[in-house]
């Protein structure tokens, strides 16, 4: 299921700034002169609820990219394990070498892959920046090196 990314944006912002509303406009207790309301628990029940609401949305938007990641990963194992294969005979030789050229042609895999993430992963990990969410480094790092990708893998072949 697609969901519209712009309407996911406006949803997390909303939810956002009723996290800021609550905890500047609702005061912990309300004193009345013969009445007094403590309303902590009313406060704190609502953050909480809103928070996991934040949670759960963002960890759609990260779940959506890491699979994307994925993937692209392997996608890219694919190319490079055949790449990596151990030769015994010259009849694997010439087929690799064949592969390779295959490789270098226009209507390629590199090149359908080169598209997964350019522009495909890049404009998602924008809108992604735009939200704010952050992310573990070692899926950060996964990204940089999947971008990289493109460039290493030519001076590789």
């Amino acid at each position: 299921m697609e969901v519209d990314q712009g309407l996911l944006r406006d949803e997390i912002n909303n939810v956002r700034k009723s996290i800021w509303t609550i905890r500047e406009n609702i005061q912990e207790d309300y004193d009345f002169g013969l009445l007094f309301v403590d309303c902590r628990p009313f406060k704190y029940e609502l953050l909480e609820h809103c928070l996991k609401i934040e949670s759960h949305l963002e960890e759609y938007v990260k779940s959506d990219f890491s699979e994307k990641i994925k993937n692209i990963q392997s996608e890219i194992a694919t190319v490079t394990g055949r790449l990596n294969e151990k030769v015994s005979s010259i009849d694997d030789v010439i087929q690799l070498l064949t592969y390779i050229d295959t490789l270098k042609r226009q209507d390629n895999k590199v090149e359908e892959i080169r598209e997964m993430i350019d522009p495909a992963l890049k404009e998602h990990m924008d809108y992604i920046e735009s939200l704010k969410i952050m992310f573990e480094d070692d899926m950060y790092h996964t990204y940089l090196t999947i971008r990289n990708w493109p460039r290493t893998f030519n001076s590789f072949i």
